[in-house]
């Protein structure tokens, strides 16, 4: 039973740490909508290389996706990743074929 504990400790912790990133990067997008006026810089990092800027995307990466129809690019952005990620997920933790590290490269 120890063993078997050991390898689901294992298993949960590269997700505790994604589950961690993604909870920081939900933060830190809410921090800019409030206090960040829309399509202005924020702030200025190593002299301009870097800048938040409050800006919108109603797409996905690079705002692909954003002239697609409301119900279509809830579909294609939303549901079908989300059943991606079960089926990901269901492998992830029937399998016991995964080393450490790809278990970690895996995120």
């Amino acid at each position: 039973m120890n063993e078997k504990n050991n390898s689901l400790k294992r298993k949960l912790l590269p997700l505790i740490l994604t589950v961690l990133v993604l909870v920081a990067d939900q933060i830190t997008k809410w921090l800019i909508t409030e206090y960040i006026p829309p399509y202005t810089v924020g702030f200025n990092f190593f002299d301009g290389i870097l800048r938040i800027i409050h800006v919108y995307n109603t797409g996905a990466a690079f705002s692909m996706g954003d002239s697609l129809s409301e119900i279509f690019r809830i579909a294609l952005l939303g549901v079908l990743p989300l059943v991606v990620l079960i089926l990901v997920m269901v492998v992830y933790f029937r399998s016991n074929d995964f080393t450490y590290f790809q278990r970690w490269a895996g995120k």
